[in-house]
């Protein structure tokens, strides 16, 4: 027996990133089960006539290895939004001190490229197993994208009419006074 034919499937078999589920799969495609315990030898790999199935055993063990790394990427992005800081700072105007979103760009642009990577993670064949997981993340994204965009869009809107209707003149210029400016000083307490 030339055991030079045997050390791509040891390889193969001994990858860490092997999960039940290929271990599933490759006692599937052979026929046999067999259990990997520390007594588990060559021999008994050579037993069940494991060389047969080389090519199988080496996609299944590469399958497993590219999925681990989808994963990684994956898990990266997650701790990546677990850890960001959403930073206010201190606005404060003549009549009035609000907090208001700090660097908005710098955390929009940490999201699209979120979000382009989750894109490239379910594109890819080897997504299926964390497809939840990624179809969630998606989701979570886009709805914190959207909300960021209306956030801003109304923060920049309060800003610019924020001195507007926090003028004195304002209201008593008015016969009948059409604005309430009750929001403004919930903007305050937020």
């Amino acid at each position: 027996m030339d055991f030079k034919l045997c050390l791509p499937i040891i390889v193969a078999l001994r990858n860490p990133y092997l999960r039940q589920r290929h271990w599933e799969d490759i006692q599937s495609y052979i026929g046999r089960f067999f259990t990997k315990e520390d007594n588990f030898t060559l021999g008994n790999l050579l037993d069940i006539k494991i060389l047969q199935q080389s090519g199988l055993i080496g996609d299944i063990s590469t399958t497993a290895t590219n999925e681990a790394t989808l994963e990684s990427i994956l898990y990266k992005v997650i701790d990546l939004w677990r850890s960001t800081d959403f930073r206010l700072i201190t606005h404060q105007s003549d009549t009035s001190t609000v907090k208001i979103i700090a660097s908005a760009d710098d955390v929009m642009a940490q999201l699209e490229e979120s979000q382009t990577t989750i894109m490239s993670i379910k594109a890819s064949r080897y997504a299926e197993p964390i497809k939840y997981l990624i179809d969630e993340w998606e989701r979570k994204l886009n709805q914190f994208s959207h909300t960021l965009e209306e956030w801003v869009m109304c923060q920049k809107r309060w800003l610019y009419l924020e001195p507007i209707f926090s003028a004195g003149g304002i209201q008593s210029s008015q016969r009948r006074p059409r604005c309430s400016c009750r929001w403004i000083n919930h903007g305050r307490r937020s």
